[in-house]
């Protein structure tokens, strides 16, 4: 995978890694893009709308960079160089991600 452009080149055969499960886990608790739509209706402002959308693309951005640290290192669990990426992915951008989450999910309670 390269990190630089979050592309990876896919797997194939029955043993190929998903990087989107099939289904929801329980762990998600996200409405999904109904209530994020239903959200930017409802929004008088347009600025909250912006502001709104930005962390929703922080949210799609991290995950990305997530299942890429995560394939990286399910093909290479020693890899020093994809540890010490999932590090700085927690401090940096995983922090940010889970700052624009709460913010999302509180407006899309508020949308619904």
């Amino acid at each position: 995978m390269d990190l630089a452009t979050g592309t990876t080149t896919p797997s194939t055969g029955p043993t190929a890694l998903r990087a989107v499960p099939d289904t929801d886990t329980a762990a998600d608790t996200w409405a999904g893009p109904d209530a994020l739509t239903a959200a930017l209706e409802d929004s008088d402002d347009v600025s909250a709308g912006v502001a709104l959308l930005r962390d929703a693309a922080t949210l799609v951005t991290a995950r990305m960079r997530l299942d890429g640290l995560l394939l990286q290192l399910a093909a290479n669990p020693f890899d020093p160089a994809a540890c010490r990426g999932l590090g700085s992915y927690l401090l940096g951008p995983g922090a940010l991600a889970l700052a624009a989450y709460e913010r999302v999910s509180a407006s899309t309670v508020r949308g619904s």
